[in-house]
């Protein structure tokens, strides 16, 4: 089984309120773990600031990008990833 409404987070959104969801929604899946790692990813410059990113998944897959608001950081929806069917690339 797999969750499927994606699009729940948003910039701005508190780390508090990412937490509750995520403890009450996450169903993983039986596949290895995926994580962001901050040592595997590539940067981009943008009006003068490199901007660092990170791909998994699904190279072929449909394009899901998520937002970290505020103080956040990529790790933060390390605890997430296993609930995004596998037909993505995030």
């Amino acid at each position: 089984m797999e969750f499927g409404v994606f699009g729940w987070f948003s910039v701005g959104t508190s780390y508090c309120g990412r937490y509750v969801f995520c403890q009450l929604f996450i169903i993983k899946r039986n596949s290895v773990l995926l994580r962001f790692t901050h040592d595997s990813g590539h940067y981009f410059t943008f009006d003068g600031a490199d901007i660092y990113y990170e791909i998994l998944g699904n190279p072929n897959g449909k394009p899901l990008v998520l937002l970290h608001g505020g103080l956040g950081c990529m790790t933060d929806f390390n605890s997430v990833i296993d609930s995004i069917p596998e037909d993505y690339m995030i």
